[in-house]
């Protein structure tokens, strides 16, 4: 086994050693070198005494062998610095190889770099010109904003204003509405009442028949349309049942109303007096058929209580053609009386008045049902 050799087996047990006998070895040259120096420096009787005596042989065959030993260490160094050399540059290469790769890759990956960061350069000048915009944009869109608002206030103001005006045409409208139907309302009053003022209608007719056809004649005309609107407009009474007192007035004002009786009297007996002036069975029947006898509900009027006492008597007085039934009127006083309360005794004054307002109150009925469609048989 070499020197060499066996320092490669103690460095395998002890890592350590290699430095050491690193030393070593360099150390024996040195040794080696000064034996060389020393007998070149000898004097020429050493060198002769060294011969002599075979002292000089032996240290020049001990300097020979360690320069060979020397030699041949520095051999197998040299030999295994030579292999590792080998390996060493085949680990070079591949770590070059590598680098070369890298530095490739790496040079492209600047050129990438550099071309991504002048794209992300323009990139930000678009961004930031987008931005300006946007925030022009933005500005401007603000400002029409405010300016939509103040359109919007003013429209708002505009359509409150053609808001009043539109109420106050529909209110002028209404005024002038109502005031030119409370004048057709007059005139028609005037003209029905003057013409049964004058006797030139239901003359013919018992004066209590008179003033029911006259007062039904008065609110299925014009007065009945006014009443229906200014009831609709106000409920105060006083506003829309002006005609009414009027009528009254202008009835008991007539001489023909003038002395019928003083005081409160019976009804039934005047219900019998009201059928002994009926001129015959048809004039009875017919003020009766006015009255709405005969009538199925749907188109029947309802009476009040007076009304449909009377046109029950004139019925039952015209049946089987005997207008002088007897007692006619106790009868349908009885039968009314059954229906709804009645006052037993009336004064003239509270017949018209009753009268008048019964046949007003049945036409604004009437009216109702119209206008909201359904039939008197629905409403009752």
């Amino acid at each position: 086994m070499g020197l060499l050799s066996r320092i490669k087996s103690l460095v395998a047990e002890v890592p350590v050693a290699y430095g050491r006998a690193t030393k070593e070895l360099a150390q024996s040259v040195e040794l080696t070198g000064r034996r060389v120096e020393h007998r070149a420096g000898q004097s020429f009787f050493g060198r002769l005494v060294g011969r002599i005596t075979g002292r000089d042989r032996k240290a020049q065959i001990q300097t020979d062998r360690d320069l060979v030993g020397h030699q041949r260490a520095f051999v197998e160094r040299l030999e295994e610095m030579r292999l590792r050399g080998i390996v060493l540059d085949a680990d070079v290469a591949r770590v070059a190889g590598h680098v070369r790769r890298l530095a490739y890759v790496s040079g492209h990956a600047e050129e990438m770099a550099a071309s991504n960061a002048a794209d992300i350069a323009a990139l930000s000048d678009v961004v930031a010109s987008l931005a300006e915009l946007v925030d022009a944009c933005r500005s401007r869109l603000d400002a029409h904003q405010r300016l939509l608002d103040v359109h919007s206030a003013e429209l708002a103001e505009h359509a409150r204003i053609l808001a009043d005006h539109a109420q106050a045409l529909a209110d002028h409208d209404e005024r002038i509405t109502s005031g030119e139907l409370w004048q057709s309302s007059e005139d028609f009053f005037e003209q029905t009442v003057g013409l049964w003022l004058d006797g030139r209608t239901y003359a013919d007719l018992p004066w209590i028949c008179q003033i029911v056809l006259l007062s039904q004649e008065v609110w299925t005309g014009a007065c009945g349309h006014f009443e229906l609107r200014a009831g609709a407009a106000s409920p105060s009474r006083e506003s829309w049942a002006k005609f009414r007192p009027k009528l009254s007035r202008a009835i008991l004002s007539d001489p023909r109303s003038k002395g019928r009786w003083d005081g409160r009297r019976p009804v039934p007996a005047i219900l019998d007096d009201l059928v002994g002036e009926v001129r015959d069975a048809d004039q009875a029947m017919m003020v009766a058929e006015i009255l709405g006898v005969g009538l199925v509900p749907e188109f029947a009027t309802e009476q009040g209580p007076l009304s449909a006492a009377l046109s029950m008597a004139l019925d039952l007085s015209s049946r089987d053609g005997d207008a002088r039934r007897p007692k006619p009127g106790v009868e349908a006083f009885s039968r009314a009386r059954e229906l709804v309360w009645m006052p037993g005794t009336i004064s003239v004054d509270g017949l018209v008045r009753r009268l008048v307002d019964e046949q007003a109150t049945a036409q604004l009925a009437a009216r109702h049902d119209l206008q909201r469609g359904v039939s008197p048989k629905t409403s009752q």
